[in-house]
């Protein structure tokens, strides 16, 4: 694949990539040279802005989520290695355009990023987080929120005794929304705008782009 071809399918992969980096999987037989590809999620949508890119599947119930898989050695060696076994964001993202930074971020979101509300003492508190074991990850989404002016935080680190360090960043998330950040995710996206109409009495309705 040349590099021109390989950087559009990249841009048409970015949302996939995204939440593959969070919510997805693979699996190889090697008895059978078996190759899948699975994602797991509890909310649907998520899963039908992958199958708008990859093609349509069966959604089976999976657990208390929901789960669709593909077959296929190019596709699983196209995520294994463009992702280093779900590790890194591809470098080529890093000189994407606006709106393929977006989808990716969106993928990254959808999968390990949460929009927060509690009340203490009549003490309203928002927070959007991402969470992730991978150090490099971490440092990818800093990059993509801060190249867009959004204060992305710091990396903390919180010890899981028994299995790896997880780290958050807590973004500002004003700044996202207004930005033109977002998530397919709709319980999500549902937060976000209670946020904003709530604590900046927006009148905008944010939300995804169409999938087209």
């Amino acid at each position: 694949m040349g590099n021109q071809q390989e950087n559009e399918t990249l841009a048409k992969m970015a949302y996939v990539i995204g939440f593959f980096l969070g919510d997805g999987g693979l699996y190889r037989q090697l008895d059978r040279d078996a190759y899948r590809i699975h994602f797991t999620k509890m909310d649907i949508e998520c899963l039908e802005a992958v199958m708008h890119v990859l093609g349509r599947k069966t959604i089976r119930k999976h657990g208390s989520s929901f789960r669709i898989e593909y077959y296929g050695k190019d596709l699983y060696e196209f995520l294994a290695f463009n992702t280093e076994f779900r590790t890194v964001v591809p470098y080529q993202y890093i000189t994407a355009s606006e709106h393929v930074v977006k989808e990716l971020v969106a993928g990254l979101m959808d999968s390990d990023g949460s929009v927060t509300h509690t009340e203490s003492e009549g003490y309203d508190r928002w927070q959007l987080s991402f969470t992730n074991t991978e150090r490099k990850l971490m440092e990818a989404m800093q990059h993509f929120l801060r190249k867009s002016g959004v204060d992305a935080g710091k990396i903390t680190t919180v010890a899981n005794p028994g299995h790896r360090m997880v780290m958050h960043i807590r973004p500002n998330l004003k700044q996202f929304a207004e930005r033109g950040f977002y998530f397919r995710n709709l319980r999500k996206m549902q937060r976000l705008n209670d946020y904003m109409q709530k604590v900046h009495a927006s009148e905008t309705l944010y939300a995804a782009p169409s999938l087209g």
